[in-house]
Formats: structure tokens, C-alpha cells, sequence
């Protein structure tokens, strides 16, 4: 009986014991700031401004967008400004968009650039932006529609192997802006 009973007593101290680790790493985990601001080919502390991707077609969209978010709520603000060029750089539009919440944010970390010291509040990780668009073809007109923006800083010391610099601007269903030309980005931890 004894032997039956200190079992049950020690299964019992393990349940416990995982509940106490499951909540502490919970509450840790909650504790992580969230709170960010983004800076994509804009110049913030001197990155390369705009910041260009390409579509599979060789079109180009130039990019130049700041704000806010906060991934636990997934509200974020902010603006931007493209220009979206064929493949032979003619340019085909301009107009601007604006930041209407955050799908995602994945973290690489902070305080780390390439190996070397950052400020610890500079920060890189993966953000996906729903946008609201509103285009001025040259051709005349304007056209209003959603897209999805992301931003990849490769700051931090979690830096995924293949990830590279980018901006991205879906339209879904007309054009994927996904290929990384040129540019920087960065998110400041707030």
C-alpha cells in the first residue's frame, strides 16, 4: 500500500511540478515586449532608401513605408509610398498604401547585425502586413485595392539560413512582388 500511495503522490508532484513549468514559461513568454516599429527603405539611421522587389516577370515596386505594431493585439498603423515599373523600367504607377493591421511578426531577435553589436533595441524578424492600396496608373485614374506587405530584417542572432533583406507586396490574383532587389529594413523594439 505504501509503495501505491507514494507512486500516486509523486504522479501527483509531477502533474504539478509540469503544471507550475507550463505556467511560468507561459507568463515568460507573455512578458516579451511586442511592441515595434517598422522601417522599410526609408532611411531610418541610414538604411537604403526605397527598398525594391521584383515580380516573376521582371516588373519592379519600389517601396519606402513606416509605422507601428503590436504583435499580441495584431493592430498596427502605418504608411507607405510605391512605384511599381515593367521590367524595362517604365514606370506604370505610384500612389501610397496604408498599414490596416498585422497578420504576423516572427522575431530573430535583437541587438545583433551581421555578427556584430546593435543597438539592443534594433531588431529583425519576418512581418506580414494586410495594406489598403490606392494606385495612380500613368495612364490616369486611380485604383484602390488590398494587398499584403511583408517586411524581413535579418537582424538579430536567430537569422533563418537563406533568409534575405527584403520587402514583399501581394496583390493576390494580379502580381507577387517577391523577389528580393535591393534594400534595408530594420524594427525597433519600443
Amino acid at each position: 500500500m505504501r509503495a501505491a500511495r507514494r507512486a500516486t503522490l509523486t504522479a501527483v508532484s509531477l502533474v504539478a511540478l509540469s503544471a507550475l513549468v507550463l505556467t511560468v514559461g507561459v507568463h515568460s513568454a507573455g512578458a516579451t515586449p511586442s511592441k515595434y516599429a517598422f522601417h522599410a527603405g526609408d532611411e531610418f539611421e541610414g538604411i537604403e532608401s526605397p527598398d525594391v522587389s521584383a515580380a516573376s516577370d521582371g516588373a519592379t515596386v519600389a517601396i519606402s513605408a513606416t509605422g507601428n505594431f503590436h504583435v499580441a493585439s495584431h493592430k498596427a498603423s502605418g504608411t507607405g509610398t510605391f512605384e511599381h515599373r515593367a521590367a524595362n523600367g517604365t514606370l506604370l504607377a505610384t500612389g501610397t498604401f496604408t498599414v490596416t493591421g498585422v497578420s504576423s511578426f516572427a522575431s530573430f531577435g535583437c541587438g545583433v547585425a551581421g555578427g556584430e553589436p546593435a543597438p539592443a533595441n534594433f531588431c529583425g524578424g519576418f512581418a506580414v502586413f494586410p495594406v489598403h492600396v490606392v494606385g495612380h496608373p500613368v495612364s490616369g485614374g486611380t485604383e484602390e485595392f488590398d494587398a499584403v506587405f511583408t517586411i524581413t530584417c535579418l537582424v538579430g542572432g536567430h537569422v533563418p539560413t537563406g533568409a534575405e533583406e527584403a520587402v514583399g507586396l501581394d496583390i493576390p490574383g494580379v502580381v507577387n512582388f517577391d523577389h528580393p532587389v535591393s534594400g534595408e529594413n530594420l524594427f525597433v523594439k519600443k
